[in-house]
Protein backbone atom coordinates (compact mmCIF):
# COMPACT_ATOMS: atom_id res chain seq x y z
CA UNK A 1 0.00 0.00 0.00
CA UNK A 2 1.35 3.51 -0.89
CA UNK A 3 1.21 6.53 1.24
CA UNK A 4 -1.20 8.34 -1.26
CA UNK A 5 -3.71 5.36 -0.56
CA UNK A 6 -3.42 4.93 3.47
CA UNK A 7 -6.25 5.68 5.41
CA UNK A 8 -4.59 6.17 8.49
CA UNK A 9 -0.69 7.27 8.64
CA UNK A 10 1.39 6.34 10.80
CA UNK A 11 1.69 6.67 14.62
CA UNK A 12 5.13 7.46 16.56
CA UNK A 13 4.61 4.30 17.99
CA UNK A 14 4.29 2.41 14.77
CA UNK A 15 7.34 4.12 13.45
CA UNK A 16 9.39 3.68 16.54
CA UNK A 17 8.92 -0.34 15.93
CA UNK A 18 9.57 -0.27 12.35
CA UNK A 19 12.86 1.63 13.40
CA UNK A 20 14.05 -0.95 15.61
CA UNK A 21 14.83 -3.15 12.46
CA UNK A 22 16.45 -0.37 9.86
CA UNK A 23 17.65 -3.43 7.17
CA UNK A 24 14.31 -4.17 7.19
CA UNK A 25 12.18 -1.10 7.55
CA UNK A 26 14.09 0.83 4.93
CA UNK A 27 13.89 0.09 0.87
CA UNK A 28 17.12 2.20 -0.12
CA UNK A 29 20.30 0.13 0.90
CA UNK A 30 22.25 3.44 2.06
CA UNK A 31 19.17 3.16 4.54
CA UNK A 32 19.10 -0.29 5.47
CA UNK A 33 22.60 0.71 6.68
CA UNK A 34 22.34 3.44 8.67
CA UNK A 35 22.02 3.10 12.70
CA UNK A 36 19.36 4.63 14.80
CA UNK A 37 19.99 5.96 18.18
CA UNK A 38 18.05 4.82 21.28
CA UNK A 39 17.60 4.85 24.45
CA UNK A 40 19.29 3.04 27.76
CA UNK A 41 16.16 0.85 27.14
CA UNK A 42 16.97 0.04 23.30
CA UNK A 43 14.40 1.70 21.75
CA UNK A 44 14.79 4.45 18.96
CA UNK A 45 15.36 8.03 20.98
CA UNK A 46 11.64 9.89 19.50
CA UNK A 47 10.41 13.76 19.72
CA UNK A 48 7.17 14.78 18.57
CA UNK A 49 5.98 17.58 16.58
CA UNK A 50 2.68 18.38 14.70
CA UNK A 51 2.93 16.87 11.39
CA UNK A 52 5.96 14.88 12.35
CA UNK A 53 7.75 12.67 14.62
CA UNK A 54 11.73 12.86 14.96
CA UNK A 55 14.03 10.52 15.16
CA UNK A 56 18.35 10.53 15.27
CA UNK A 57 20.12 8.72 13.26
CA UNK A 58 24.00 8.06 11.26
CA UNK A 59 24.25 7.80 7.80
CA UNK A 60 27.40 6.87 6.55
CA UNK A 61 29.20 8.33 9.37
CA UNK A 62 26.98 11.77 9.65
CA UNK A 63 24.20 12.34 12.03
CA UNK A 64 20.49 13.28 10.73
CA UNK A 65 17.18 14.13 11.39
CA UNK A 66 14.92 11.74 10.46
CA UNK A 67 11.53 12.94 10.04
CA UNK A 68 8.26 10.47 9.91
CA UNK A 69 5.05 12.17 9.33
CA UNK A 70 2.51 11.03 11.17
CA UNK A 71 -0.69 12.92 9.25
CA UNK A 72 -2.00 13.12 5.29
CA UNK A 73 0.00 15.51 3.23
CA UNK A 74 -0.04 16.23 -0.29
CA UNK A 75 3.64 14.08 -1.37
CA UNK A 76 3.95 15.75 -4.81
CA UNK A 77 3.67 19.49 -3.22
CA UNK A 78 5.67 18.79 -0.30
CA UNK A 79 8.45 17.08 -2.54
CA UNK A 80 8.48 20.08 -4.93
CA UNK A 81 8.70 22.81 -1.92
CA UNK A 82 11.47 21.03 -0.77
CA UNK A 83 13.10 21.37 -3.82
CA UNK A 84 12.87 24.55 -3.93
CA UNK A 85 13.51 25.69 -0.95
CA UNK A 86 16.56 24.02 -0.54
CA UNK A 87 17.80 25.51 -4.06
CA UNK A 88 17.02 28.96 -2.67
CA UNK A 89 18.84 28.11 0.63
CA UNK A 90 21.47 27.21 -1.17
CA UNK A 91 21.86 30.29 -3.47
CA UNK A 92 21.31 32.85 -0.62
CA UNK A 93 23.67 30.70 1.80
CA UNK A 94 22.03 31.53 5.03
CA UNK A 95 23.87 28.97 7.74
CA UNK A 96 20.73 29.21 10.11
CA UNK A 97 19.10 27.01 7.34
CA UNK A 98 20.15 23.55 5.99
CA UNK A 99 18.38 21.60 3.02
CA UNK A 100 16.67 18.96 3.39
CA UNK A 101 16.55 15.80 1.69
CA UNK A 102 12.69 13.78 0.73
CA UNK A 103 12.64 10.12 0.33
CA UNK A 104 9.78 9.02 -1.18
CA UNK A 105 8.28 5.11 -0.04
CA UNK A 106 11.31 4.84 1.76
CA UNK A 107 10.35 3.37 5.14
CA UNK A 108 7.93 0.13 5.44
CA UNK A 109 5.81 0.64 8.09
CA UNK A 110 2.06 -0.11 9.28
CA UNK A 111 1.61 -2.50 6.53
CA UNK A 112 2.72 0.30 3.52
CA UNK A 113 5.27 2.46 2.16
CA UNK A 114 5.46 6.47 3.58
CA UNK A 115 8.42 8.85 2.56
CA UNK A 116 11.12 10.57 5.26
CA UNK A 117 12.58 13.79 4.92
CA UNK A 118 16.37 14.09 6.48
CA UNK A 119 17.92 16.85 7.18
CA UNK A 120 21.90 16.73 9.09
CA UNK A 121 21.76 16.39 12.64
CA UNK A 122 22.52 20.37 14.37
CA UNK A 123 23.71 20.52 17.53
CA UNK A 124 22.16 22.34 20.18
CA UNK A 125 18.78 22.93 22.50
CA UNK A 126 15.93 23.32 21.65
CA UNK A 127 14.28 27.00 22.49
CA UNK A 128 12.53 26.69 25.94
CA UNK A 129 15.21 24.38 27.08
CA UNK A 130 17.88 26.29 26.27
CA UNK A 131 16.22 29.53 28.24
CA UNK A 132 15.46 27.27 30.94
CA UNK A 133 18.99 26.08 31.62
CA UNK A 134 19.86 29.59 31.59
CA UNK A 135 17.22 31.53 33.85
CA UNK A 136 20.00 32.62 36.61
CA UNK A 137 22.52 33.63 33.58
CA UNK A 138 20.33 37.48 32.24
CA UNK A 139 23.73 37.59 30.42
CA UNK A 140 23.34 34.25 28.30
CA UNK A 141 19.34 35.49 27.45
CA UNK A 142 20.11 39.17 26.81
CA UNK A 143 22.65 37.94 24.10
CA UNK A 144 20.53 35.51 23.02
CA UNK A 145 18.06 38.40 21.87
CA UNK A 146 20.96 40.24 20.48
CA UNK A 147 21.27 37.11 18.36
CA UNK A 148 17.99 36.49 17.48
CA UNK A 149 17.36 40.20 16.20
CA UNK A 150 20.43 39.37 14.25
CA UNK A 151 19.00 36.49 12.45
CA UNK A 152 15.44 37.61 11.66
CA UNK A 153 17.40 40.77 10.17
CA UNK A 154 19.20 37.96 8.27
CA UNK A 155 16.68 36.47 7.15
CA UNK A 156 14.02 39.15 6.15
CA UNK A 157 17.15 41.30 4.15
CA UNK A 158 16.42 37.65 2.00
CA UNK A 159 12.60 37.27 1.65
CA UNK A 160 12.51 34.55 3.93
CA UNK A 161 10.35 33.24 6.43
CA UNK A 162 10.51 30.73 8.68
CA UNK A 163 6.80 30.56 8.98
CA UNK A 164 6.32 28.28 12.27
CA UNK A 165 8.98 29.76 14.56
CA UNK A 166 8.42 28.44 18.10
CA UNK A 167 10.19 26.61 20.71
CA UNK A 168 10.80 23.28 19.31
CA UNK A 169 12.09 24.75 15.90
CA UNK A 170 14.81 26.56 17.45
CA UNK A 171 17.77 24.98 18.71
CA UNK A 172 20.93 26.99 20.42
CA UNK A 173 24.12 25.27 20.80
CA UNK A 174 26.81 25.75 23.80
CA UNK A 175 28.05 29.29 21.65
CA UNK A 176 24.41 30.61 21.45
CA UNK A 177 24.08 30.40 17.90
CA UNK A 178 20.97 29.86 16.80
CA UNK A 179 19.83 27.45 13.67
CA UNK A 180 15.99 26.68 12.29
CA UNK A 181 14.58 23.71 11.60
CA UNK A 182 11.68 21.81 10.26
CA UNK A 183 10.73 24.15 7.00
CA UNK A 184 7.52 22.21 6.27
CA UNK A 185 5.49 26.26 6.49
CA UNK A 186 8.69 28.80 5.08
CA UNK A 187 8.26 31.13 2.42
CA UNK A 188 10.32 32.21 -0.02
CA UNK A 189 9.66 34.47 -3.24
CA UNK A 190 9.44 31.37 -5.83
CA UNK A 191 6.60 29.76 -3.23
CA UNK A 192 4.51 32.67 -2.99
CA UNK A 193 1.59 31.20 -4.55
CA UNK A 194 2.32 27.92 -3.02
CA UNK A 195 0.64 28.16 0.90
CA UNK A 196 1.67 25.85 3.34
CA UNK A 197 -0.81 23.55 4.88
CA UNK A 198 0.85 23.96 8.37
CA UNK A 199 -0.06 27.48 10.55
CA UNK A 200 2.42 27.42 13.39
CA UNK A 201 1.61 26.84 16.84
CA UNK A 202 -0.76 28.68 18.24
CA UNK A 203 1.17 30.02 20.98
CA UNK A 204 3.35 32.16 18.88
CA UNK A 205 0.80 33.12 15.69
CA UNK A 206 -1.06 36.22 15.01
CA UNK A 207 -4.49 35.51 15.77
CA UNK A 208 -5.73 36.58 12.09
CA UNK A 209 -3.54 33.61 10.99
CA UNK A 210 -5.43 31.18 12.55
CA UNK A 211 -8.93 32.44 12.52
CA UNK A 212 -10.70 30.13 9.78
CA UNK A 213 -12.87 31.99 7.95
CA UNK A 214 -11.28 35.15 8.59
CA UNK A 215 -9.99 37.31 6.04
CA UNK A 216 -6.70 36.35 6.63
CA UNK A 217 -7.05 32.93 7.55
CA UNK A 218 -3.48 31.20 6.77
CA UNK A 219 -1.33 34.32 5.39
CA UNK A 220 1.65 33.81 3.97
CA UNK A 221 3.73 36.42 2.74
CA UNK A 222 7.51 37.45 3.18
CA UNK A 223 6.63 39.29 6.70
CA UNK A 224 4.68 36.23 8.64
CA UNK A 225 7.38 36.06 10.89
CA UNK A 226 6.97 39.71 12.13
CA UNK A 227 4.20 38.75 15.21
CA UNK A 228 6.79 35.57 16.41
CA UNK A 229 9.77 37.04 16.04
CA UNK A 230 8.66 39.68 18.51
CA UNK A 231 7.10 37.46 20.59
CA UNK A 232 9.95 35.30 21.05
CA UNK A 233 12.21 38.35 21.75
CA UNK A 234 10.05 39.95 24.46
CA UNK A 235 9.77 36.46 25.86
CA UNK A 236 13.54 36.47 25.99
CA UNK A 237 14.33 39.89 27.65
CA UNK A 238 11.50 39.68 29.66
CA UNK A 239 13.06 36.40 31.19
CA UNK A 240 16.30 37.88 31.83
CA UNK A 241 15.02 40.41 33.51
CA UNK A 242 12.63 38.10 36.06
CA UNK A 243 13.21 34.70 35.65
CA UNK A 244 9.97 34.06 37.77
CA UNK A 245 7.95 34.48 34.93
CA UNK A 246 8.79 31.28 33.68
CA UNK A 247 7.36 29.10 36.58
CA UNK A 248 4.14 31.06 36.51
CA UNK A 249 3.48 31.54 32.60
CA UNK A 250 5.44 28.63 30.63
CA UNK A 251 2.98 25.75 29.97
CA UNK A 252 5.32 23.41 28.31
CA UNK A 253 4.19 24.72 24.88
CA UNK A 254 5.07 28.62 24.77
CA UNK A 255 7.40 30.50 26.00
CA UNK A 256 5.84 33.20 28.41
CA UNK A 257 2.93 33.93 25.98
CA UNK A 258 -0.70 31.73 25.12
CA UNK A 259 -2.81 32.22 22.02
CA UNK A 260 -5.15 33.87 24.64
CA UNK A 261 -2.80 36.46 25.51
CA UNK A 262 -3.22 37.67 21.66
CA UNK A 263 -7.05 37.64 21.59
CA UNK A 264 -6.92 39.27 24.58
CA UNK A 265 -4.09 41.82 24.66
CA UNK A 266 -3.84 43.60 27.58
CA UNK A 267 -6.54 42.36 29.41
CA UNK A 268 -4.54 39.08 30.51
CA UNK A 269 -2.52 38.72 33.62
CA UNK A 270 0.88 38.99 31.50
CA UNK A 271 0.88 42.14 30.18
CA UNK A 272 0.52 44.35 33.56
CA UNK A 273 3.12 41.87 34.76
CA UNK A 274 5.57 42.70 31.43
CA UNK A 275 4.54 46.80 32.19
CA UNK A 276 6.00 46.88 35.42
CA UNK A 277 9.37 44.77 33.94
CA UNK A 278 12.73 46.29 35.30
CA UNK A 279 13.72 46.50 32.21
CA UNK A 280 12.63 49.50 29.88
CA UNK A 281 12.52 48.09 26.42
CA UNK A 282 10.77 45.30 28.20
CA UNK A 283 7.83 47.61 28.67
CA UNK A 284 8.15 49.72 25.61
CA UNK A 285 8.06 46.42 23.56
CA UNK A 286 5.23 44.86 25.73
CA UNK A 287 3.18 48.25 24.26
CA UNK A 288 4.49 47.27 20.73
CA UNK A 289 3.59 43.93 20.91
CA UNK A 290 -0.04 44.74 21.84
CA UNK A 291 -0.35 46.86 18.85
CA UNK A 292 0.70 43.90 16.96
CA UNK A 293 -2.06 41.94 18.36
CA UNK A 294 -4.79 44.59 17.69
CA UNK A 295 -2.90 45.54 13.81
CA UNK A 296 -3.79 43.68 11.23
CA UNK A 297 -1.41 40.84 9.86
CA UNK A 298 -0.77 42.12 6.70
CA UNK A 299 2.20 44.25 6.30
CA UNK A 300 3.29 44.26 10.35
CA UNK A 301 6.58 45.50 11.10
CA UNK A 302 10.01 43.99 10.80
CA UNK A 303 11.08 42.76 14.53
CA UNK A 304 13.97 45.72 14.01
CA UNK A 305 11.38 48.45 13.32
CA UNK A 306 9.48 47.03 16.09
CA UNK A 307 12.53 47.77 18.71
CA UNK A 308 13.09 51.07 17.06
CA UNK A 309 10.20 51.90 17.75
CA UNK A 310 7.89 51.72 14.37
CA UNK A 311 4.93 50.17 15.30
CA UNK A 312 1.97 49.06 12.88
CA UNK A 313 -1.13 51.90 12.99
CA UNK A 314 -3.84 50.24 15.41
CA UNK A 315 -7.63 50.86 15.61
CA UNK A 316 -7.10 52.21 19.34
CA UNK A 317 -4.34 53.99 20.18
CA UNK A 318 -1.32 52.19 22.11
CA UNK A 319 -0.19 52.85 25.66
CA UNK A 320 2.36 55.82 26.12
CA UNK A 321 5.71 54.95 25.71
CA UNK A 322 7.69 57.24 27.07
CA UNK A 323 7.23 59.46 30.51
CA UNK A 324 6.60 63.17 29.32
CA UNK A 325 2.91 64.45 28.71
CA UNK A 326 1.64 65.06 25.17
CA UNK A 327 -1.27 67.65 25.22
CA UNK A 328 -2.41 68.04 21.67
CA UNK A 329 -3.66 71.51 20.09
CA UNK A 330 -7.43 71.75 19.82
CA UNK A 331 -8.03 71.50 15.85
CA UNK A 332 -11.36 73.25 15.70
CA UNK A 333 -9.06 76.91 17.12
CA UNK A 334 -6.02 75.83 15.87
CA UNK A 335 -4.76 79.31 14.63
CA UNK A 336 -2.31 79.13 10.98
CA UNK A 337 0.83 79.00 12.17
CA UNK A 338 4.07 79.84 9.47
CA UNK A 339 5.83 77.07 7.74
CA UNK A 340 8.71 76.65 10.38
CA UNK A 341 5.79 75.46 13.25
CA UNK A 342 3.68 73.65 10.35
CA UNK A 343 4.57 70.17 11.54
CA UNK A 344 3.80 70.68 15.09
CA UNK A 345 1.02 68.85 16.61
CA UNK A 346 1.85 68.34 20.35
CA UNK A 347 4.52 70.09 22.79
CA UNK A 348 5.98 68.36 25.30
CA UNK A 349 6.12 69.19 29.04
CA UNK A 350 8.27 68.39 31.56
CA UNK A 351 6.38 66.38 34.28
CA UNK A 352 8.35 68.21 37.10
CA UNK A 353 6.78 71.52 35.68
CA UNK A 354 3.56 69.63 35.94
CA UNK A 355 4.18 68.16 39.69
CA UNK A 356 4.33 71.82 40.16
CA UNK A 357 1.19 73.16 39.30
CA UNK A 358 -0.64 70.28 41.11
CA UNK A 359 1.74 71.54 44.35
CA UNK A 360 -0.05 74.95 43.45
CA UNK A 361 -3.55 73.56 42.74
CA UNK A 362 -2.98 71.73 45.98
CA UNK A 363 -2.47 74.87 47.70
CA UNK A 364 -5.05 76.77 46.40
CA UNK A 365 -7.65 74.18 47.33
CA UNK A 366 -6.95 74.29 50.69
CA UNK A 367 -6.35 78.22 50.76
CA UNK A 368 -10.47 78.00 49.37
CA UNK A 369 -11.51 75.76 51.89
CA UNK A 370 -9.79 77.75 55.03
CA UNK A 371 -12.77 79.87 56.83
CA UNK A 372 -11.70 83.58 56.16
CA UNK A 373 -13.19 86.80 56.41
CA UNK A 374 -12.12 89.20 53.33
CA UNK A 375 -15.04 89.06 50.57
CA UNK A 376 -14.65 87.03 47.81
CA UNK A 377 -13.89 90.17 45.78
CA UNK A 378 -11.12 91.48 48.45
CA UNK A 379 -9.35 87.86 47.38
CA UNK A 380 -6.31 87.82 45.06
CA UNK A 381 -7.09 86.38 41.83
CA UNK A 382 -5.24 82.83 41.04
CA UNK A 383 -3.01 83.58 37.79
CA UNK A 384 -4.46 82.15 34.85
CA UNK A 385 -1.19 80.93 33.19
CA UNK A 386 1.11 80.08 36.35
CA UNK A 387 2.98 77.80 34.30
CA UNK A 388 3.56 80.03 31.61
CA UNK A 389 7.34 81.01 32.90
CA UNK A 390 8.32 77.34 32.80
CA UNK A 391 7.37 76.64 29.15
CA UNK A 392 10.45 77.04 26.67
CA UNK A 393 9.08 78.72 23.65
CA UNK A 394 10.36 77.63 20.29
CA UNK A 395 13.00 80.05 19.52
CA UNK A 396 11.37 82.63 16.54
CA UNK A 397 11.45 86.12 18.04
CA UNK A 398 8.41 88.41 16.52
CA UNK A 399 6.41 85.31 15.78
CA UNK A 400 3.20 85.94 17.26
CA UNK A 401 1.81 82.41 16.12
CA UNK A 402 4.21 80.91 18.37
CA UNK A 403 2.84 82.77 20.98
CA UNK A 404 -0.68 81.73 20.33
CA UNK A 405 0.16 78.18 20.36
CA UNK A 406 1.58 78.25 23.96
CA UNK A 407 -1.19 80.23 25.01
CA UNK A 408 -3.33 77.55 23.69
CA UNK A 409 -1.68 74.90 25.34
CA UNK A 410 -1.03 76.50 28.22
CA UNK A 411 -4.26 77.17 28.90
CA UNK A 412 -5.37 73.77 28.13
CA UNK A 413 -2.73 72.31 30.82
CA UNK A 414 -4.03 74.84 33.41
CA UNK A 415 -7.43 73.42 33.06
CA UNK A 416 -6.43 69.92 33.21
CA UNK A 417 -4.23 70.43 35.83
CA UNK A 418 -7.14 71.92 37.70
CA UNK A 419 -9.71 69.36 37.33
CA UNK A 420 -7.23 66.71 38.38
CA UNK A 421 -6.46 68.76 41.22
CA UNK A 422 -10.35 69.45 42.21
CA UNK A 423 -10.62 66.03 42.42
CA UNK A 424 -8.24 64.77 44.15
CA UNK A 425 -8.32 67.74 46.77
CA UNK A 426 -11.64 67.90 47.50
CA UNK A 427 -12.29 67.59 51.73
CA UNK A 428 -14.31 64.72 52.75
CA UNK A 429 -17.09 67.02 54.16
CA UNK A 430 -17.85 68.49 50.14
CA UNK A 431 -17.30 64.74 48.25
CA UNK A 432 -20.07 63.32 50.14
CA UNK A 433 -22.63 65.01 51.95
CA UNK A 434 -24.91 62.35 52.20
CA UNK A 435 -23.95 60.23 55.60
CA UNK A 436 -25.31 57.20 54.15
CA UNK A 437 -22.28 55.37 51.43
CA UNK A 438 -23.81 54.52 47.88
CA UNK A 439 -23.53 50.85 47.68
CA UNK A 440 -22.95 50.45 43.81
CA UNK A 441 -25.02 47.67 42.21
CA UNK A 442 -23.81 43.91 42.06
CA UNK A 443 -23.60 44.33 38.12
CA UNK A 444 -20.72 46.65 38.71
CA UNK A 445 -18.63 45.35 40.79
CA UNK A 446 -19.35 41.61 40.88
CA UNK A 447 -17.31 39.56 37.96
CA UNK A 448 -19.21 37.37 35.88
CA UNK A 449 -19.49 33.85 36.98
CA UNK A 450 -16.55 31.60 35.46
CA UNK A 451 -17.53 29.30 33.02
CA UNK A 452 -17.55 25.71 33.92
CA UNK A 453 -15.01 23.68 33.58
CA UNK A 454 -15.21 20.96 30.53
CA UNK A 455 -15.63 17.36 31.18
CA UNK A 456 -13.23 15.07 29.77
CA UNK A 457 -13.82 11.93 28.31
CA UNK A 458 -11.92 8.80 27.28
CA UNK A 459 -12.31 10.51 23.66
CA UNK A 460 -10.61 13.21 24.00
CA UNK A 461 -6.93 11.72 25.29
CA UNK A 462 -5.64 10.10 22.11
CA UNK A 463 -2.89 12.57 20.58
CA UNK A 464 0.05 13.57 20.65
CA UNK A 465 1.76 15.75 23.81
CA UNK A 466 4.51 17.85 24.48
CA UNK A 467 5.72 19.00 28.01
CA UNK A 468 9.02 17.86 30.18
CA UNK A 469 9.63 15.77 32.77
CA UNK A 470 11.71 17.09 36.27
CA UNK A 471 14.77 15.20 37.02
CA UNK A 472 16.06 14.47 40.69
CA UNK A 473 18.14 17.43 40.65
CA UNK A 474 15.21 19.46 40.04
CA UNK A 475 15.64 20.80 36.40
CA UNK A 476 13.75 19.68 33.35
CA UNK A 477 14.27 17.54 30.18
CA UNK A 478 11.95 17.80 27.36
CA UNK A 479 9.34 14.98 27.07
CA UNK A 480 7.08 13.71 24.16
CA UNK A 481 4.07 11.42 25.13
CA UNK A 482 1.98 9.35 22.56
CA UNK A 483 -1.82 8.08 23.46
CA UNK A 484 -3.72 5.79 21.46
CA UNK A 485 -6.30 2.80 21.51
CA UNK A 486 -4.91 -0.38 21.66
CA UNK A 487 -5.56 -2.34 18.55
CA UNK A 488 -7.87 -4.37 20.53
CA UNK A 489 -10.06 -2.62 23.39
CA UNK A 490 -11.04 -4.48 26.63
CA UNK A 491 -12.21 -1.23 27.93
CA UNK A 492 -13.13 2.54 26.32
CA UNK A 493 -10.47 3.64 29.00
CA UNK A 494 -7.79 1.41 27.49
CA UNK A 495 -4.78 3.62 26.08
CA UNK A 496 -1.45 3.02 24.78
CA UNK A 497 1.20 5.41 25.36
CA UNK A 498 4.91 5.95 24.46
CA UNK A 499 6.40 7.98 26.71
CA UNK A 500 9.87 9.56 25.65
CA UNK A 501 12.67 12.02 27.08
CA UNK A 502 16.20 11.95 25.89
CA UNK A 503 17.65 9.58 28.82
CA UNK A 504 14.74 6.97 28.78
CA UNK A 505 11.78 5.39 26.86
CA UNK A 506 8.68 3.73 29.16
CA UNK A 507 5.61 2.16 26.99
CA UNK A 508 2.61 0.05 27.65
CA UNK A 509 -1.15 0.30 28.53
CA UNK A 510 -2.84 3.23 30.24
CA UNK A 511 -6.16 3.23 31.93
CA UNK A 512 -8.40 6.14 32.50
CA UNK A 513 -10.38 6.58 35.30
CA UNK A 514 -13.76 9.31 34.27
CA UNK A 515 -14.50 9.31 38.01
CA UNK A 516 -11.06 10.55 39.64
CA UNK A 517 -9.96 12.15 36.10
CA UNK A 518 -6.56 10.56 36.23
CA UNK A 519 -4.77 8.11 34.03
CA UNK A 520 -2.44 5.27 35.55
CA UNK A 521 0.38 4.48 32.97
CA UNK A 522 1.30 1.10 34.28
CA UNK A 523 1.45 1.79 37.87
CA UNK A 524 4.81 4.19 37.12
CA UNK A 525 2.77 8.03 36.54
CA UNK A 526 -0.96 8.94 37.59
CA UNK A 527 -1.21 11.98 35.85
CA UNK A 528 -4.14 14.44 36.47
CA UNK A 529 -6.21 15.51 33.07
CA UNK A 530 -7.29 18.92 32.75
CA UNK A 531 -8.09 22.01 29.92
CA UNK A 532 -5.62 24.68 29.99
CA UNK A 533 -6.68 27.91 28.96
CA UNK A 534 -5.99 27.07 25.25
CA UNK A 535 -8.77 24.29 25.73
CA UNK A 536 -5.41 21.54 25.28
CA UNK A 537 -5.71 18.81 27.23
CA UNK A 538 -3.28 18.77 29.69
CA UNK A 539 -1.46 15.60 32.11
CA UNK A 540 0.14 16.50 35.34
CA UNK A 541 1.71 14.07 38.09
CA UNK A 542 0.44 14.22 40.86
CA UNK A 543 2.57 16.34 43.68
CA UNK A 544 3.86 14.78 46.95
CA UNK A 545 3.24 17.15 49.72
CA UNK A 546 6.18 19.49 49.67
CA UNK A 547 6.86 19.28 46.23
CA UNK A 548 7.10 22.59 44.18
CA UNK A 549 7.24 21.61 40.58
CA UNK A 550 5.34 18.41 38.92
CA UNK A 551 8.01 15.39 37.91
CA UNK A 552 5.44 14.94 34.42
CA UNK A 553 3.58 17.42 32.73
CA UNK A 554 2.58 17.61 29.05
CA UNK A 555 0.34 19.59 26.64
CA UNK A 556 -1.86 17.86 23.67
CA UNK A 557 -0.23 18.85 19.95
CA UNK A 558 -2.98 18.03 18.01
Amino acid sequence: MSASAATRWPTAVDYQTALQIPAICFQSEEMQQAEVKTSMLGLPLVATGNVAVVFRIVRNGQDYALRCFTRRLPLDEVAERYAVLNKYFSRHKLDALVETELLMDEIFVAEGLYPVAMMPWLPGRQLHLYIEDHLDDPDALRKLAKSWRSLMKRLRSKDVAHGDLSDGNVLVDKEGKIRLIDYDAAFVPPLHDKPPSELGKPNYQHPARLAEGGPHYGYYAADVDAFASLVIYVSILALAADPDLWDVYHMGDNLIFVQDDYKKPGSTPIWPNLRSSKDLEVRKLTDMLERYCLASIKGLPTLENAIKGKGPSVSRSAPPESPSVSVPIPQESQPKIDPALEAMETVEFDPRMMMQEVERARAAKQAQAEPSTAAPQDRAPQPKAAAADKVQAPKKSGSNNTARIIGWVVAIAILLLGAIAAIAFIPVGEQQTDPTPTVPEATEQTAPPPLPPRSVSANDLPGFYVGYTTRPDGTREALGLTLEPPSSLDSPEQLQFSMNSRLYQVEGIGIYDPGTKQIDLENQYILDVSFNQNNQVMLTSLMAEGEETPLLQVTKTD
